[in-house]
């Protein structure tokens, strides 16, 4: 018998960790994001979308950089605000020009931490963040009170190339360069006219990331004499655009 209970003195405890991380998969392990590459979650819940999130702000060691519409959710606010306080974490936030009456906006910038407002010719509808320069969560998620009822969706994904094409249209926003001035921003910030158009592996799948409203930056965009602009609802769709 004696065999029978070193046997349960040993086990159990290493059953019961595995069994308690098992059940805590939408807590982010730093260790467990470092052995992945490319998509490493996604959600369509609203209180899973939440909760990653927050664990992966209150994650960060070096830097956040967020580029929103709409923003009123509370646990984000709050895990902002604690780790540009308490952790001194740079957060730099960019968002549209008239957002400031929004009670996140004005929770953050009453903390101190600097948001961008976009005098913008349109609406600044991105919703991104970059955490460290290694971690992207982008989707249609805005993270206001329409959150919990609306139909939304959020990924994750760490990947250094796509990660660096969104750090650089937030850096364009950073400068002030919103809408169609984004083009002139291109130039000024990364001296180049072209936005190089890549293409990353993630995963199975090829995947080119295109930001907007760049009216000229993009190469394709100059060379591609057909606009959806000139089409009319009589003209057959492949007709306006080429379809790969």
């Amino acid at each position: 018998m004696l065999w029978y209970f070193k046997f349960i003195l040993i086990f159990f405890p290493a059953f019961f960790s595995i069994l308690i991380a098992s059940c805590s998969n939408e807590t982010i392990d730093r260790n467990e994001l470092n052995l992945k590459q490319g998509v490493w979650d996604f959600s369509f819940e609203p209180e899973k979308s939440e909760r990653l999130l927050v664990s992966l702000i209150k994650d960060a060691r070096k830097s956040i950089d967020i580029s929103l519409y709409g923003f009123e959710n509370e646990p984000v606010a709050h895990a902002l605000i604690e780790m540009y306080q308490d952790a001194n974490i740079p957060v730099r936030m960019s968002t549209e020009y008239d957002s400031e009456y929004l009670h996140g906006y004005r929770e953050v910038i009453a903390a101190g931490i600097p948001v961008q407002l976009g005098n913008s010719g349109g609406i600044q509808h991105n919703k991104y963040l970059i955490i460290d320069k290694k971690y992207l969560v982008t989707g249609s998620t805005n993270l206001t009170g329409g959150m919990q009822k609306h139909y939304n969706n959020m990924i994750f994904l760490k990947h250094p190339g796509l990660v660096a094409e969104f750090q650089k249209d937030f850096d364009i926003q950073w400068s002030g360069y919103y809408a169609g001035a984004k083009d002139d921003g291109h130039e000024k910030v990364f001296g180049t006219k072209t936005w190089e158009e890549v293409e990353y592996d993630v995963g199975s799948w090829k995947v080119r990331p295109y930001f907007t409203p760049y009216k000229s930056t993009f190469a394709s965009y100059k060379s591609n004499s057909r606009n959806l602009a000139d089409c009319d609802s009589t003209t057959q769709f492949r007709n306006c655009v080429s379809v790969d």
